[in-house]
């Protein structure tokens, strides 16, 4: 479809006379699924829109960006041609189309995502956003999609009594909740005209209430009879030294697939069993996921981590 909008642009003297943006383009035309082309319109009442897009797709962005802001592209090489050098990538064509330099493409993906998604989903765009693209003014972003990222919490004011500060203190609560998995602090951004101070009672409450609610799987639990009979020495030393409360450090070396993670999975089932919180932390996103409960170093223990 986006391959044949640029055809299209350079084959159609009419695409090129209206000089469209991509978004603009199914005011005009229309796509014939089975020819896999566009044909002009003959009926004029269209509604269309283009996919949303994550800012953490890096170049999907990007593209995006340009799409919205190129008008009558003919190929993705043209898109990336800025005064008639080619950029390596979309976010390198964007910046040197000035694209970049305010805040337009970001509120106009909030402005987007207002429309569909929850409250706590734009809560954690805006986190991705600020994160991620460095917006010039945040302060303006935030008051002007607070009253969308209230929503839920406005909801149940009803229910229980919130002031219009204890509502705005639970908006920055769930924002900075966000960054702080990433290592960063709602205050660097300045959202807000004080310095938040978040609640670390309810925080430390949540996350042992969060650690408590994990699953434990009865296969996990039935493990224990299928470990080998070194992975019950490592078992029976470690539990044992968790249950008597001695403090220890154990190292279970072992190449790939030789049952490390299946040990780890048994032994957390039985301690949470017990009532007892196991923390299970891994350098990498992709390994602590094959864990319940698990999380990288840098997320759990709040390690700050250099973007560059």
């Amino acid at each position: 479809m986006l391959t044949e909008f640029f055809t299209t642009n350079s084959m159609d003297k009419e695409a090129r006379r209206l000089n469209l943006l991509y978004k603009e383009f199914h005011k005009f035309y229309v796509w014939e699924y089975k020819l896999r082309t566009w044909t002009p319109r003959k009926k004029w009442i269209s509604i269309g829109r283009l996919y949303t897009v994550n800012p953490m797709e890096n170049e999907r962005y990007y593209l995006r960006v340009l799409l919205n802001n190129v008008r009558s592209p003919t190929s993705f090489d043209n898109l990336l041609t800025v005064h008639g050098i080619c950029c390596n990538s979309f976010q390198e064509a964007a910046h040197e189309r000035g694209l970049l330099h305010n805040d337009d493409d970001i509120e106009q993906t909030l402005q987007e995502a207002s429309v569909f998604k929850l409250p706590v989903e734009l809560r954690r765009l805006l986190v991705t956003l600020l994160h991620h693209c460095k917006p010039a003014n945040p302060t303006l972003l935030f008051n002007k999609f607070y009253d969308f990222m209230a929503e839920d919490i406005v909801g149940i004011k009803e229910h229980i009594h919130l002031t219009n500060d204890d509502i705005l203190h639970k908006v920055l609560e769930g924002i900075n909740d966000t960054l702080e998995s990433l290592g960063r602090d709602v205050n660097e951004f300045n959202l807000v005209s004080f310095k938040f101070i978040s609640s670390q009672f309810q925080r430390l409450a949540r996350e042992i209430a969060s650690e408590r609610n994990i699953p434990i799987p009865e296969d996990h639990l039935r493990g224990i009879h299928k470990l080998n009979s070194q992975q019950n020495v490592a078992f029976d030393m470690i539990y044992n030294a968790v249950m008597s409360n001695d403090s220890g450090v154990f190292f279970i070396d072992g190449p790939g697939g030789t049952g490390k993670s299946f040990l780890y999975t048994v032994l957390l089932a039985h301690i949470r069993l017990k009532g007892y919180i196991g923390l299970i932390v891994s350098l990498s996103g992709i390994a602590s996921s094959n864990f319940l409960g698990g999380q990288t170093t840098h997320s759990r223990f709040k390690i700050p981590i250099d973007g560059g």
